[in-house]
């Protein structure tokens, strides 16, 4: 009998220890299913408004430094002339495009090209706005979307320079 009380005692331990285990798993795992996004809502960092592109995509994958091209959407809601500042294939297949909007004081534009299919960034420096460029594979077309200000990194420190502005302490 004296030795049936520790070994009874073990056992209830290691089957405590087992169950306790098993609610941790199963609270940590219903914990888990709520913070996981879905991922058909819409992203913070971006608008939630596409605006497809009007795009020719032949005539910029011949795009020469000097050149320029027009990016504007479908709908009309922005139409923008791009002054390449640069066109490189690092990458067989991939071309990058580095161009001025407008003049070089009005914004940038860093451009993807791969398997026809447009993808970047579009920055508007006077108008103080970010776009992302990508693409819908459903739609089969190159689409913006405004990046929101709130999201936006910005570096410790001091206000964010705009081209042409002194970089001088007075």
């Amino acid at each position: 009998m004296k030795n049936t009380i520790p070994i009874f005692v073990a056992l209830v331990s290691v089957l405590s220890l087992f169950s306790c285990s098993n609610k941790e798993q199963e609270k940590e795992a219903s914990v888990m299913k709520e913070v996981k996004p879905n991922q058909s809502e819409p992203s913070d960092t971006v608008s939630a408004e596409k605006y497809y592109l009007e795009a020719d995509i032949e005539a910029l994958s011949v795009l020469k430094k000097g050149d320029t091209f027009e990016v504007k959407t479908k709908e009309g809601q922005m139409a923008l002339t791009l002054d390449v500042r640069r066109v490189q294939e690092t990458i067989p297949g991939i071309t990058s495009i580095s161009a001025n909007i407008g003049n070089k004081e009005k914004g940038l534009a860093t451009l993807l090209l791969r398997d026809g299919r447009l993808t970047g960034m579009l920055d508007l420096y006077q108008e103080n706005k970010k776009y992302r460029v990508q693409y819908d594979t459903e739609r089969n077309a190159s689409y913006i979307q405004e990046i929101l200000p709130g999201e936006m990194d910005v570096l410790e420190g001091g206000k964010p320079l705009n081209p042409g502005e002194s970089t001088r302490q007075q």
